[in-house]
């Protein structure tokens, strides 16, 4: 009776950490993809369930499948899928910015500043708009998803969490 009891509390502590993930994606924020309409539809979310760094997760929007797809010690942020839905970009507070694969795997490095931020996929796919801290302020830079050196847009007010949309980029 007490090997119930106690199997009984594993499964209900399980279900209690599956639910604050879930309670956490809603009030950190969502983003939806998909690679294709016969493939699962998941959303993708920074979520800390225990005393860890956060992390990113993924879960079916059926509500299933809970996976973890980023471990370590430096927190993962912001994710963005690309417009296709074949990548993941996200901010690794305090190393840069990086890609990869829906299911975690393929990571790439794209930049080096530590506090570099929202990454935002161009409707191409080619390009990642995110913001850089430059002396006091905010900044939009953009790279190539390729790899090399982000630009910084001069024009650009300093600026919050940018956007595309089909015409361009949006910097609020």
């Amino acid at each position: 009776m007490a090997v119930m009891h106690v199997g009984n509390l594993v499964r209900r502590r399980a279900v209690l950490v599956g639910l604050s993930v879930v309670a956490i994606a809603v009030g950190v924020g969502v983003v939806v993809g998909a690679v294709d309409a016969g493939s699962p539809r998941y959303i993708v979310f920074s979520g800390a369930p225990s005393d860890a760094s956060p992390q990113l997760y993924r879960i079916q929007s059926s509500g299933g499948g809970l996976q973890q797809i980023t471990t370590g010690a430096d927190s993962a942020l912001d994710p963005a899928y690309s417009p296709g839905g074949q990548r993941i970009a996200f901010t690794r507070l305090g190393v840069g910015i990086f890609t990869m694969n829906p299911d975690g795997t393929g990571l790439r490095r794209l930049t080096t500043g530590g506090r570099d931020s929202y990454p935002a996929w161009a409707p191409s796919g080619g390009r990642i708009a995110f913001v850089r801290p430059v002396g006091a302020e905010w900044r939009v830079f953009v790279l190539s998803t390729s790899g090399g050196t982000p630009h910084m847009l001069g024009k650009a007010p300093p600026s919050g969490r940018p956007s595309w949309t089909k015409a361009g980029l949006f910097i609020p």
